[in-house]
């Protein structure tokens, strides 16, 4: 391995990263982060915003006007299908299969449901942005699409194009039923492509600002000609770049060590018991930790996701007597959460997310958090 060539590839790394701060200063300046979305915390919500907001481009009857433009690109460059009448599709968001069944192998509701008649077809999008798979969701919904009898696409939608997991496809199956399809790509791709052909500047201004909340939420936040800059240097120096993206699962577990340490002093330093169940940043159900304050037993206050979503904290007591909601937290309180909760600012374990665990601002934030939820008025002290 030369690990002198791999430090020259890496400083020329530098400057290429540098100018794409300087463009991304530019782009604040000017405004170009102000975004609908992101203003209306709306940015992960996978009814309301995604799939609403997908749906209705997909319309051909849609209020944007456009026609069938938005589907005719998208079953022409993405499914690759060219003998569809899209004009008269008939698009429908959470389509309902009827109630879950005991086994789950039946029911549920369709994310998106396109009909065609000039020829029968259908598609159906099962639409993820952070939620975890549901037990045999793609089986009950392939299963639907066959009961049907008609020709169909099942599509699996996430940020970045993951196969889903075997609980959702009912196990390992002899043959392929859905096809994968991404944000960072496919949508992304899709919807830049159809910026060219729309004649409305209202509803091209907001394809711009879903273009940027997917660069958001996919982690692509350099420029594009910066990225052909970087993707040219990687390509004429691969076998170091290989060497450098093999070693990444080394690099994250470095860093969560970090992390682990971190916690154990900001524990300490916040008078506190620490408990691990789990690692906040994991694709599994149920994954927290908790700090127990010496002075207050009862009451715990956790780090974590739950059901697959994103990364929130809130605080937990034993009684939940006479419960107030938190004044720090701004999310309403909920049946499990009566003191109310509050979105963590590290959602996901991206770069944002290693850069503040390694320079220690993730940490600085945590204690923020820890101590405004102890010094807050509503805090339980039984």
């Amino acid at each position: 391995m030369d690990y002198k060539k791999i430090q020259a590839i890496l400083n020329e790394v530098k400057p290429i990263v540098e100018e794409n701060k300087k463009c991304r200063i530019e782009k604040w300046k000017n405004g170009d982060f102000f975004n609908i979305f992101s203003i209306l915390k709306m940015e992960t919500d996978e009814v309301k915003t995604h799939s609403a907001f997908l749906a209705e481009l997909l319309n051909p009857k849609g209020s944007h006007g456009q026609g069938n433009i938005f589907i005719d690109e998208f079953v022409k460059n993405i499914l690759h299908i060219n003998n569809l009448d899209t004009k008269n599709a008939e698009v429908t968001v959470e389509y309902s299969i009827g109630q879950i069944t005991k086994d789950y192998k039946q029911g549920g509701r369709i994310d998106i449901l396109i009909r065609f008649h000039k020829p029968d077809f259908l598609i159906l999008i099962e639409n993820k942005i952070d939620a975890g798979d549901q037990p045999y969701q793609l089986f009950r919904y392939n299963s639907f699409a066959i009961e049907t009898k008609k020709p169909y696409k099942l599509l699996y939608l996430t940020k970045d194009g993951h196969t889903p997991s075997l609980v959702s496809i009912g196990g390992k199956c002899k043959k392929q039923y859905w096809d994968c399809i991404s944000y960072s790509r496919n949508i992304k791709k899709w919807l830049t492509d159809c910026l060219v052909l729309i004649k409305s500047s209202a509803v091209a201004e907001m394809i711009k600002q879903y273009i940027s909340l997917i660069n958001k939420i996919t982690n692509q936040d350099m420029e594009s000609n910066m990225e052909e800059q970087l993707t040219t240097l990687m390509l004429n120096n691969l076998d170091e770049t290989l060497i450098i993206m093999d070693n990444k699962a080394a690099f994250d577990d470095y860093i969560y060590d970090e992390f682990k340490d971190q916690m154990n002093k900001l524990a300490k330093e916040c008078k506190c018991e620490l408990k691990w169940e789990g690692e906040i940043w994991n694709s599994g159900t149920d994954q927290f930790i908790y700090f127990v304050p010496f002075s207050f037993p009862n009451t715990k206050i956790g780090f974590g996701k739950e059901n697959g979503h994103e990364v929130f904290f809130y605080i937990e007591n034993n009684k939940n007597e006479n419960a107030q909601k938190l004044n720090c937290f701004s999310e309403d309180a909920l049946k499990n959460y009566p003191y109310g909760w509050e979105w963590f600012k590290y959602k996901e374990w991206n770069s944002e997310t290693i850069k503040a665990i390694h320079n220690g601002e993730l940490k600085n934030y945590m204690k923020k958090c820890i101590e405004e939820i102890l010094n807050d008025s509503n805090f339980p002290k039984n």
